[in-house]
């Protein structure tokens, strides 16, 4: 069965790195699918708040409980 994907919004491709690294130490893959793209002048809607950094939908759960030991009192949306 293929595994689904759930987003969580970052505000800065930074902070999803910075997320896609806290989770990737504790064994839950995360991938940010434009990690590549978002720089570009072209890109619509690339402004704060609209970086994905996707998780699986059964990692979900423990991934906010992570993100949010990682950065307190931060309201991560989904």
């Amino acid at each position: 069965m293929e595994n689904e994907w759930a987003d969580v919004r970052c505000t800065w491709l930074e902070e999803a790195r910075w997320f896609k690294s806290v989770l990737d130490a504790a064994g839950i893959e995360a991938v940010i699918p434009d990690e590549h793209t978002l720089a570009l002048p072209l890109v619509e809607g690339a402004g704060p708040g609209a970086v994905r950094l996707r998780v699986g939908s059964a990692d979900l759960e423990r991934a906010l409980e992570l993100l949010d030991r990682a950065d307190p009192g931060r309201n991560i949306p989904t």
